[in-house]
């Protein structure tokens, strides 16, 4: 018999059914046989897995306690099923669904498969969700680094904690930058929400255990949920994440010459991330707010001051007005305003001025993309931490003008699977494609292999082109010898088609490299890990 483990957020908007259905994926790649029910009235997991109508249509419409349970149940993947695939939308579902797992179909279910997952609405119903915990050993509740996520977490383990029946509960951290503020420490879930709730209503710490078993940073190109490859808009949040690492190795840099605390740098971080650098321009006013602010937060939990007494509004209006006219900072800002715009464009299709639609935006973005990275090669030479993201925003910089050509393109989207529809229009087969990630295909892999060597001579060319036109040795990646890391650059290119061939299908497991992607494979782990000792 396998084990249940209940998944359920607070609110709407966390990631919570991306994470049921990707920890299926993730865990079947593993070898594991795993069961989903979808038991959220706003979700479509049949939609988000591309399983085809005719095959929903053989599941019969209502949840009838005298039918056996393999009436509803759907083989989607090599080891992964979908159990009562009914719009849960359809009234009284939910009723019907825990008549029949009382009636012996969670045990069942269970017996079918080694993890069941529950993918439970959104809120604290106590019939449409809180009454499923009883079929569950385990709770896995998702949440967002924010007072309302946690808040909204906070009710419901507050409603799960007065069942009869308690279940271990886990915490799985989506978009999590662990940035501290005044009132706001993201890895404390249960005093971010007693800060916000009247005092009858808080939470007793000490009256039960709460297991983190995921922090996943934000990622901009996990986002992609579209359906069809989305290969501009991820190379352009690939670009955003680059510009990111540059703005945290420089304001580290920046922040360790005032604070040496690791909890005090932390605070002074986020408070820094907050500004709008728009509008933040007096560097005296804003060295006030900064020094009220961390008086506020004295006491234990700063471990060292920030500067020494009798300096302070001095020290930080200084720091201030170096960091606020500081060439580089301010590109790195203009750079991310561009990308987020172009990304937003590119995402909706309204816009896509890679493709030349738009000359004029396109030399813009170019012209200021360049500024940077040799503003950044200049920089490098006195901040060692912003080589290896320059360096890859330089490899994605090329892509991205190498994207301009339409061959390039169809190169790489000739390599996403396609299907045949009744009118005769190919579109992505976005199931046997999901199938390939989980059941290794010495097929696909070939393909994707000879794609690597079709692209990676160009790439080269272009990035040595670039380094060469704007003086951007330094951001070179080489090897200890000096010479030009080949192995790094054929990484870095299988990686990206890998990405991008994979983009918009919602997969965690087609992302190989990216740091959100390896921390959701611990926390699959240690989720498994925690589950096979129950």
């Amino acid at each position: 018999m396998g084990s249940t483990i209940a998944i359920a957020s607070g609110k709407g908007g966390v990631g919570k059914t991306t994470v049921a259905v990707n920890l299926a994926l993730q865990w079947a790649k593993q070898g594991l046989k795993v069961s989903i029910i979808d038991v959220d009235p706003l979700s479509d997991v049949a939609s988000a897995l591309d399983i085809a109508p005719e095959k929903l249509k053989a599941i019969p419409e209502t949840i009838d306690s005298r039918l056996p349970l393999s009436d509803y149940v759907l083989d989607i993947f090599p080891r992964v099923k979908l159990l009562f695939p009914i719009a849960a939308s359809q009234k009284g579902r939910n009723r019907d669904l825990k008549r029949y797992m009382d009636n012996g179909g969670a045990k069942e279910a269970e017996q079918g498969c080694d993890i069941l997952i529950l993918d439970l609405p959104a809120g604290t119903d106590e019939e449409e969700n809180l009454a499923f915990l009883a079929f569950s050993q385990a709770l896995l509740l998702v949440t967002n680094p924010d007072p309302l996520s946690h808040t909204a977490a906070g009710a419901y383990l507050r409603k799960a904690a007065a069942l009869e029946r308690r279940v271990p509960v886990l915490l799985w951290h989506n978009k999590y930058r662990g940035r501290e503020s005044l009132n706001f420490d993201p890895r404390d879930l249960v005093g971010n929400y007693n800060h916000n709730v009247p005092e009858e209503e808080r939470l007793d710490p000490s009256s039960f255990s709460l297991i983190h078993v995921a922090y996943l940073p934000p990622d901009p190109a996990l986002d992609l949920l579209s359906g069809e490859s989305a290969i501009e808009p991820l190379l352009l949040r690939s670009m955003e994440s680059s510009c990111g690492l540059l703005l945290d190795a420089f304001i580290d840099e920046k922040v360790g010459h005032i604070s040496s605390g690791a909890r005090t740098t932390s605070v002074l971080k986020g408070f820094v991330y907050s500004l709008d650098i728009d509008t933040a321009t007096d560097s005296t006013m804003v060295a006030k707010e900064l020094f009220a602010y961390l008086a506020a937060y004295s006491g234990s939990k700063m471990d060292t001051p920030l500067v020494p007494e009798g300096t302070e509004i001095d020290l930080l209006a200084h720091f201030f007005h170096a960091l606020f006219s500081d060439p580089f900072f301010l590109q790195i800002k203009k750079v991310l305003s561009l990308i987020r715009d172009a990304s937003e464009a590119a995402s909706e299709r309204t816009a896509p001025f890679l493709r030349n639609r738009d000359e004029r935006k396109r030399l813009v973005f170019e012209k200021e993309v360049t500024a940077l990275l040799m503003r950044a090669d200049l920089a490098a030479e006195t901040i060692s931490e912003l080589g290896n993201p320059a360096g890859l925003l330089l490899f994605q910089f090329a892509l991205f003008k190498l994207l301009a050509s339409s061959s390039v393109r169809n190169l790489i989207e000739s390599s996403v699977p396609k299907r045949e529809e009744d009118n005769g229009q190919k579109e992505r087969d976005r199931r046997r494609q999901i199938s390939l990630l989980i059941e290794k295909s010495d097929h696909y892999h070939e393909k994707h292999v000879e794609l690597v060597k079709q692209l990676l001579p160009v790439v080269s060319r272009q990035v040595k082109t670039m380094a060469k036109t704007f003086e951007l040795e330094h951001l070179i990646f080489r090897s200890k010898t000096g010479s030009v890391h080949v192995q790094a650059y054929t990484q870095l290119t299988a990686s990206f088609l890998h990405e991008a061939v994979n983009s918009g299908l919602g997969v965690i497991i087609g992302f190989r490299h990216r740091p959100a992607a390896e921390a959701f494979r611990e926390g699959a782990e240690r989720l498994l890990a925690f589950l096979s000792e129950i």
